[in-house]
C-alpha cells in the first residue's frame, strides 16, 4: 500500500538558515533580505563587518541593493560615513572586538552613546574584547567610576548598578570629595570581589549618636566604626557586626573596664528603655560571678535592664492568660546575655 507523502514546505530564498539565525540573531531576517540563502556574502565577512552591518540595518535608511553592495565591497569607514554620518573616532575599529554573534540593537546604541563620553571611550579603547554585559555595566556607572582599573572588574551590570548606587549614596551623604576619594580607592581593587567588599566597607556608618545615658567611669562607649573595629581586634569577637544596629539607634556598644574587661551590647527595649543583650570578655569568654555581679550593679544603677525584655514579659503574660498564638522563648535572658 502506497503512502501519501506530505510535500515539504516551500522555502523562500530569503528565509534565514539556522546558521544565519545563530550568528545574526534578531538581524537574521533583514540580513537574509540583503543576501538570500545560503547567505555566503554575510557569513564570510569578518566579525567587524558583520557588526557594522547590524548597526547600519538599525540606524540607516537606504535602498537594499545599495546597502548590500556597500556593506559587501566598500571600506568599513566609508560605509560608516556614508550610511551613519559622523561616528566617534575608533568606533568602527572597536566593532572587531565585539565577538562573533550579533548584539541587541539597544546595546549597539548604548555603545555609540558611551563613545561620546571621554572616560567611557578610554575604557572601551583599552578593553581587548568586549561583551554586551560589559557595555551595560559601564553604562550603569557614574562618570567618576569609569576608570579602566575599576571597570575591568565589572562584567555584571547588576554589580555595576550596585556600585553606582553606593557611590551616589556616599556622595549625597558625605560629599563630592569623599565620593571621589572612594572611587580612587576602589580602582586599586585586585578583583571584582575585593572591589565590592571595599564599597561595602565604605557604606558602613562612621559614627553613632550620643550615648543613651550619662557616662560612667568604668564604661567607654564605642562611638563609631573605627573604634568598633579596634575593639573587635582587641576583644577578638564580632563586635563590628553590630555597627549598623548601633548607627540606627537600636543598640549601644560599650567597653567595661573590669577587671576583667568586657564588651557590652545594650539593646533598645520598648518598655525598659535599654537592656543588656550581651556581655563577653576577651575572646568571648564568660565573666565569672564576682565580675558579673559588679557589672550588673553598675548597669542597673544607670537604669539599664538586666533581665528579660519587656516584650518577652508581656508575651508570657498573654500566654498565661490563654492566648494560643503567642510564642515565648523559654530561655533565661539574663543568663543568655552572659553566655550561660
Amino acid at each position: 500500500m502506497l503512502r501519501t507523502q506530505t510535500p515539504a514546505p516551500e522555502v523562500r530564498a530569503a528565509d534565514p538558515s539556522p546558521l544565519l539565525r545563530l550568528i545574526a540573531g534578531d538581524y537574521a531576517a533583514r540580513v537574509a533580505e540583503l543576501w538570500p540563502a545560503p547567505h555566503g556574502a554575510y557569513l564570510e565577512m569578518p566579525s567587524q563587518r558583520r557588526h557594522l552591518t547590524h548597526v547600519v540595518l538599525d540606524f540607516a535608511s537606504a535602498p537594499r541593493a545599495a546597502m548590500a553592495q556597500a556593506l559587501q565591497y566598500a571600506r568599513a569607514d566609508a560605509v560608516a560615513r556614508d550610511f551613519l554620518g559622523a561616528l566617534p573616532p575608533g568606533f568602527v575599529r572597536l566593532l572587531g572586538r565585539l565577538g562573533e554573534v550579533a548584539w541587541a540593537g539597544e546595546d549597539y546604541l548604548r555603545l555609540v552613546a558611551l563613545f561620546h563620553d571621554a572616560d567611557a571611550a578610554l575604557v572601551l579603547r583599552q578593553t581587548p574584547a568586549l561583551t554586551a554585559d560589559q557595555v551595560r555595566a559601564l553604562d550603569a556607572l557614574a562618570p567618576p567610576l569609569r576608570a579602566p582599573a575599576l571597570v575591568r572588574h565589572l562584567a555584571d551590570p547588576v554589580h555595576a548598578a550596585l556600585l553606582d548606587e553606593a557611590w551616589r549614596a556616599l556622595r549625597d551623604v558625605r560629599g563630592e570629595d569623599a565620593a571621589r576619594a572612594a572611587a580612587a580607592r576602589w580602582a586599586r581593587a585586585r578583583d571584582a570581589a575585593r572591589l565590592l567588599e571595599m564599597a561595602a566597607a565604605d557604606m558602613a556608618p562612621q559614627r553613632f549618636d550620643p550615648a543613651p545615658f550619662p557616662a560612667h567611669a568604668d564604661l567607654r562607649r564605642f562611638g563609631g566604626t573605627a573604634t568598633l573595629a579596634d575593639a573587635g581586634r582587641r576583644f577578638r569577637n564580632c563586635l563590628a557586626a553590630y555597627g549598623e544596629r548601633a548607627a540606627e539607634g537600636f543598640m549601644a556598644l560599650y567597653e567595661w573596664a573590669g577587671p576583667p574587661p568586657a564588651a557590652l551590647a545594650l539593646a533598645r527595649d520598648g518598655f525598659f528603655g535599654w537592656r543588656l543583650e550581651e556581655a563577653r570578655g576577651v575572646g568571648n569568654t564568660i565573666l565569672e560571678p564576682p565580675a558579673r555581679d559588679a557589672l550588673i550593679d553598675t548597669l542597673r544603677s544607670l537604669g539599664v535592664r538586666v533581665g528579660r525584655p519587656g516584650r518577652d514579659l508581656r508575651d508570657r503574660l498573654r500566654r498565661a492568660a490563654g492566648d494560643p498564638h503567642v510564642w515565648v522563648d523559654d530561655g533565661e535572658t539574663e543568663l543568655t546575655a552572659f553566655g550561660l
